[in-house]
């Protein structure tokens, strides 16, 4: 009796072990098909990403950044070359023809000097602000200055055909020629008129309203802010009268 305990024993502990081993194998295998279903997939996926990406790219009329799949056309790498991997220096430049390819550091210094000649001449600005009737045309033609200035230091950064196609945008192109013509008709009549106070105060304020509808349109509800709070300025008005 004992015996054939023992031999049954042993005969169950073998068909236990085979059908573990049977088990772990089978386990082993679906486990394999799964991970290679898995990298087949993110090897789809990833391929399906590139190609947006690149689509992308065309759509805005940009060449796509070189990477490990797709490097430059000479096989270089991007560290034996000047690389911009930082903000708005990021971007594929678009200069007009009218101007060089600007390398990086060109472009920072441009951008530099163009914000402190702005900041100077809003300076002076400030300061014939307050010299009386007798410097009104000089505090709007530095004035306009300050923000021609301000305008070029962008276009430094982001190109200045991209800074025109962003400037004249469907939602800020009135915007953007009302601001323009009242700075160039500032400037013209500080320059050509002798008795123009009061005309040129309008302008600057023109000027100003319009930099601030500008301006508004890069921020999101920006304007609809703006508008609530002209109205609550009018009505405050109104109702102290």
């Amino acid at each position: 009796m004992l015996a054939k305990a023992t031999s049954l024993g042993a005969s169950a502990l073998e068909a236990a072990t085979a059908t573990a081993i049977v088990a772990k194998e089978k386990a082993t295998a679906t486990a394999s098909v799964a991970k290679e279903k898995a990298m087949q997939t993110a090897t789809i996926v990833q391929a399906k990403a590139t190609e947006a990406k690149v689509a992308a790219y065309q759509v805005a009329g940009k060449q796509p950044p070189p990477s490990a799949e797709n490097p430059s056309a000479d096989g270089e790498t991007d560290s034996g070359a000047e690389t911009e991997s930082e903000g708005l220096l990021n971007d594929v430049q678009t200069q007009c023809k009218c101007f060089p390819n600007l390398t990086k550091k060109e472009r920072i210094q441009g951008a530099i000097g163009c914000y402190v000649a702005g900041a100077i001449f809003s300076f002076l600005s400030t300061l014939l602000m307050f010299g009386g009737a007798k410097h009104v045309k000089g505090f709007a033609f530095f004035y306009t200055l300050g923000n021609i200035c301000s305008i070029s230091s962008s276009m430094f950064l982001t190109g200045f055909l991209n800074q025109f196609k962003v400037m004249c945008m469907p939602i800020r192109r009135v915007a953007c020629i009302v601001w323009i013509s009242s700075m160039l008709a500032t400037i013209i009549v500080a320059c050509t008129m002798s008795r123009a106070g009061l005309l040129v105060l309008l302008l600057v304020f023109i000027q100003y309203c319009a930099m601030l509808w500008y301006g508004a349109s890069f921020i999101p509800y920006g304007r609809a802010m703006l508008k609530k709070i002209c109205s609550k300025a009018a009505t405050t008005a109104s109702n102290a009268v």
